[in-house]
């Protein structure tokens, strides 16, 4: 595993664990009921690896869906999984450079069942 691996799983570990115990407090778990997430970033999210950030982001946190670049300059992506774990895989996006998310737009979507991995559309 190389440093930036490394680094990662380090990040997203730390963070899971604090967000854990805050999700604890709150009642709520990390890995609790699937949710599917329809998200917009805006920002600097194009022409920045966004895309592969997104995709290496949710094969490390077990999420499904997919990414792909609109043709305002937006990203659209569709995520599945516990609402803890989008939720972190928006944090470690906001961390990485030189993406820079302005803001995001959520909606929720129906559970897709049959949904394995996490691809890029074009």
């Amino acid at each position: 595993m190389g440093k930036k691996d490394s680094f990662f799983r380090n990040f997203c570990t730390k963070f899971k664990s604090v967000q854990r115990e805050d999700s604890a407090e709150a009642g709520e778990e990390m890995s609790g009921e699937i949710v599917r997430k329809k998200l917009i970033f805006k920002g600097e999210v194009q022409f920045v690896g966004f895309r592969f950030q997104s995709r290496y982001i949710a094969d490390m946190l077990g999420l499904t869906g997919y990414v792909e670049n609109l043709s305002n300059g937006d990203v659209l992506m569709e995520v599945q999984g516990p609402i803890g774990v989008i939720q972190e895989m928006i944090i470690c996006l906001h961390q990485k450079k030189p993406i820079r998310i302005d803001s995001v737009e959520e909606e929720d979507m129906p559970v897709k069942k049959t949904e394995k991995g996490f691809r890029y559309m074009w």
